[in-house]
């Protein structure tokens, strides 16, 4: 494999931020709401408790689950080798061009993470999903010219046709 020939699919540092402010945020605000309702100065001391107990849990959980966006790891999402032969790698994982019978990025009911934040899913034509974690940190626009030009001209006929009907419907409407 030519060094040359293998692309990087990156992160936006603006998305990382933001999902940092968002998971992380929470957690510290349902902190500041639990300790303003320890003080039971306020007619809304339930309301403060209930609210810090929910901004600590789902904040700090989801903090948890995104941990890795904010390493080395979530900078690269994954990598393309381009070419016919080619394939998507993703850490251990070589899933050639040719076995892949649907690619897409969305949120899923596969795992709790992927209720929470966006994954890449990749069905094999032997029926395997292979979910690659994008944390909601790789923008949508990247993702789809990034397929278009590097993924789909080299795969099956079933995945050009499942490609189609997920993302040209808007297009088909413009013309």
């Amino acid at each position: 494999m030519n060094p040359s020939e293998v692309i990087e699919v990156r992160s936006r540092p603006f998305l990382r931020v933001w999902a940092f402010l968002a998971t992380g945020g929470f957690g510290i605000i349902g902190i500041w709401l639990f300790s303003e309702a320890l003080t039971f100065e306020s007619n809304y001391t339930l309301f403060l408790f209930l609210g810090g107990l929910l901004g600590i849990i789902y904040g700090w959980i989801s903090f948890l689950m995104i941990l890795p966006a904010f390493t080395k790891r979530g900078n690269v999402i994954f990598r393309i080798q381009r070419g016919e032969n080619g394939a998507i790698l993703h850490r251990h994982q070589t899933i050639p061009f040719h076995d892949i019978q649907s690619i897409d990025m969305r949120r899923h009911r596969y795992s709790v993470r992927g209720f929470l934040f966006m994954d890449v899913l990749i069905r094999k034509t032997d029926g395997k999903l292979i979910k690659i974690p994008a944390y909601s940190i790789l923008d949508e626009e990247v993702f789809e010219r990034t397929v278009r030009q590097d993924i789909y001209p080299y795969v099956s006929e079933t995945a050009k046709e499942n490609w189609r009907q997920q993302h040209d419907q808007g297009e088909e409407l413009i013309d």
